[in-house]
């Protein structure tokens, strides 16, 4: 069985599987950290994928993230302890910009058009053209959208330089 079909027996998402089984393949010291109480499964999780991005041991980060709490004088490790990842947690953008983005997309039909625009015979993974007609007044809706989704994220990243040029404003 393939991730998306468990998924889909599941009633979850695909990436939500693929997490539960990099956690079930993971070495069995890692497992017994999550067991034990001592990591959530989430910041073993994301260990796991940076170690798969660097080649590094997931056994000895998890190890040193525990070292690290200890250190703080704390029992648990948390994803704060780990050192080296190269994975850093993005924060998620507010709420009001992504329902605005998500309602306007859900208010055009561009979604119905893009897939009648996909070819059947491309198979997932191949390359290829997609080409979608839009009403203008539906562009202008997306792009406004998405500017400020831009805007939001901007702003987010730097919020000291945000402050300034509202007040020049």
């Amino acid at each position: 069985m393939t991730v998306e079909e468990i998924a889909a027996a599941r009633c979850q998402s695909a990436l939500q599987i693929s997490k539960v089984l990099r956690l079930a393949t993971a070495p069995i010291r890692v497992k017994q950290v999550v067991r034990e109480g001592l990591m959530s499964a989430t910041a073993v999780i994301d260990i796991l994928i940076d170690c798969e991005k660097t080649g590094a041991d997931a056994s000895v980060m998890v190890d040193q993230a525990l070292a690290n709490a200890a250190s703080s004088g704390k029992a648990r490790a948390t994803a704060k302890h780990v050192k080296g990842s190269s994975t850093p947690k993005a924060k998620p953008l507010p709420r009001k910009h992504v329902d605005s983005a998500i309602g306007t997309l859900l208010n055009s039909n561009f979604a119905d058009q893009l897939r009648s625009a996909l070819p059947a015979e491309v198979a997932d993974g191949e390359s290829g053209e997609v080409e979608v007609k839009i009403p203008a007044s539906m562009g202008r809706d997306l792009l406004a959208a998405l500017e400020e989704l831009f805007k939001a994220k901007a702003a987010q990243e730097s919020p000291e330089d945000n402050a300034e040029t509202e007040t020049k404003e």
